[in-house]
This record gives structure tokens, sequence and C-alpha cells, in this order.
């Protein structure tokens, strides 16, 4: 996993590649004293550099290729061969499987004791890739979450709730929830209602590209009334544009969602923009 060569220490990689100065490693290794915490870890919790400055340093470091793990997506039965708390506690996420070997993307992979665990748990022969550790964390705490709460299911039985719902006593608010953490999961921009005159379709923004991702019955049209009140939005005003804006914490993240609003035949078109 490592070159022969001893590698250089991380702030000296840091130092070389004019991204901090030697002041601020020695001040860091005076809290390192105190805090017990990992070099890197310091630095970037300092604001003394970036998480990306720590990672790509660490890859150099470590002779590790780096993966964005923004654009990762395991499949489930990867995601079950550990469960959170493992890949919390040693800050790594399974990726895919490959023969008989399995590609992981960490952070603390440089004693070797993440090798050994994986390998003692799966029988499967790791293979690295190093990202940031928050960007592991967070892409943990989701992925999980969603392991565990399959949100496709949740809209498919609140959709069936609210349609057998004729005289329209149950609220819309959890079809809502459900369908922006769906947003979320597929890491969409933007989310589109688009009413028409058989059905309320949905659509999401994903790499820059449109997909339609559900198609609900045309009672349930009311969604836009209640994002227009999450947003702060005139309900009673259908005939002109209105913009507005609402945040919400998801998953330990605090997310914006700028809200727009345009007029057509078959009534108000609705855009929600997500930003992190």
């Amino acid at each position: 996993m490592k070159p022969n060569n001893k590698p250089k220490p991380l702030g000296a990689l840091l130092i070389e590649k004019e991204l901090i100065t030697e002041a601020s490693i020695r001040f860091a290794l005076q809290e390192q004293k105190i805090t017990k915490e990992k070099i890197g870890e310091i630095l970037e919790r300092l604001c003394f550099v970036t998480g990306n400055d720590v990672v790509m340093a660490l890859a150099e470091q470590n002779g590790l290729p780096y993966l964005d793990i923004d654009g990762v997506l395991p499949e489930k039965n990867i995601l079950k061969l550990f469960n959170k708390n493992f890949c919390l506690n040693n800050i790594f996420l399974p990726i895919r499987k490959i023969d008989k070997s399995l590609e992981v993307v960490g952070y603390n992979i440089d004693d070797g004791k993440l090798e050994q665990l994986i390998s003692r748990q799966t029988g499967l022969v790791p293979k690295f890739y190093i990202s940031e550790r928050k960007k592991i964390i967070n892409a943990i705490n989701k992925l999980y979450y969603f392991l565990e709460h399959p949100v496709e299911k949740l809209i498919e039985k609140e959709v069936n709730l609210l349609s057998h719902d004729i005289e329209m006593a149950r609220g819309i608010d959890n079809l809502v929830k459900h369908i922006i953490h769906l947003a979320i999961k597929m890491r969409a921009s933007d989310i589109h209602i688009r009413p028409t005159a058989k059905s309320t379709n949905i659509s999401f923004r994903i790499d820059g590209v449109m997909s339609s991702v559900l198609s609900l019955p045309v009672s349930l049209s009311r969604i836009v009334t209640s994002l227009k009140m999450k947003a702060e939005m005139d309900i009673a005003e259908q005939r002109l544009p209105q913009d507005g804006r609402f945040s919400a914490t998801i998953l330990n993240n605090a997310y914006d969602f700028r809200v727009s609003t345009i007029v057509s035949p078959q009534g108000e078109n609705m855009v929600l923009r997500i930003w992190l």
C-alpha cells in the first residue's frame, strides 16, 4: 500500500507545496500534545489549510489515489458488509466488490489497522482510495440513513394513503419531506413540479440533466400550495410568478431552497433550487 521509501511528514509536504508555514506547523504540534488528534485534523480545524489540501498531501504521502466521494453511490449489498458505526469509527466507506477485492475510500489508513479489520470481516483484500474526512463522514451518514429508510417506498406508501384520503384530512407534509429527501439522495440540484391535465409530474436536475422521477395523482398538485407556504409565498396569488425561500437541516447538513413559480394553463409550475 505504501512505497518502500519512508514517506515525508505531512507538515513537510504542506510546506513544500507552500500551503502552510513552519510557524503554523509548530503551533499545530503544540496543539497535538494537548488534543492527541492527527496533525492533519488539527491543521484543518484551525483553518490553516483546507480539507482538500490535507487529503491531497496524505494521498502523496501514502501513495494512494484520491477519489472525490461526492460522485460515489455504493450498492446496498456493499453497504451491508459493515454497519454505520463501524464505518464512522474508522472513517471509511466501502464502494464496490471486484472479484476478491473490495474498493474502499478512507482517511485514517496509514497504519495498516483498517486493512486488517476489513480483511478479517469480509475475507476480501481492500483496495484503498483516500478522500476528505468530512466528506466521508457526511457520505456515511447519508447513505446509511437511506439504507435504513428506503425513501422510494416511503413515497409510494404516502401517495397511496393520500390518494385514498377522500376528505383530504391527511396533511401533505410527509410527502414533501420524502420528495426532498429523495432529491438529496439522488444529488439533485433542482426539483421541478409541473401539474398537467392528468397528473402532477416531478423531475430532478442531476448533473445538469433533467430526469422525470415521480408521477403523482392530480389531487396531489396541492403539494405546490404546501411548498408556497413553506417559502412564505402568497398562496392566494396563482396568476403571477412568485419567488421565495426556506431552509432545512437534513442529515446534519443545512440546506437552502430557493423557490419560484410560473403560471401555466394547467396551474402553477414550481422550481426548487437546492443549495448546500
